[in-house]
């Protein structure tokens, strides 16, 4: 069986970009899931166009589907992981445009310790959950993933990725 083949029975991942409310983000196997990570504000659009920008450099497959002032992209799993993966790493970095090849690199493979990035992803979804039991006030999440979480494992993930590619180039 192909990886196309096999990539297909998989379940989906949508990247919806409203440009009215300002905001991007990526949900897994339902076009109404809970999001699993967002981005609001400035930081939305610029995101939105350089990973539709990063798909057409690197003859990314995907379907879009344009409601109101927004756009829904739907694409198959590997690429929603790479997607989501990237999302995670540079969700609290100031500069954005510093960590573009690595949306590249995992889309292609070069990315040799992807499995530990996806890990540390794996320890944010618990990491959000400890802080909501932790938590006193009971606030409804808009994302799976916590924003503290996100904070403290991108820095993580961009340590890594840094010290990493210090030590190969």
């Amino acid at each position: 069986m192909t990886l196309a083949v096999q990539e297909e029975k998989l379940a989906k991942y949508y990247l919806t970009y409203d440009q009215r409310k300002q905001e991007l983000n990526v949900r897994f196997a339902s076009k109404v899931a809970q999001p699993y990570i967002a981005f609001r504000g400035s930081k939305a659009q610029q995101l939105f166009t350089q990973i539709i920008d990063t798909f057409r450099i690197n003859a990314v497959e995907y379907q879009a589907t344009s409601f109101g002032r927004g756009s829904m992209i739907e694409i198959g799993p590997f690429t929603g992981a790479a997607v989501t993966l990237y999302l995670t790493i540079i969700y609290g970095a100031r500069d954005m445009s510093k960590w573009r090849f690595v949306l590249s690199d995992l889309l292609s493979g070069k990315v040799l310790f992807a499995k530990f990035l996806m890990q540390l992803q794996e320890l944010a979804t618990t990491l959000s959950d400890y802080y909501e039991i932790a938590a006193e006030d009971r606030i409804e999440s808009k994302q799976i993933i916590s924003p503290k979480a996100l904070r403290l494992v991108s820095r993580v993930m961009r340590d890594l990725i840094m010290g990493i590619t210090r030590t190969t180039h």
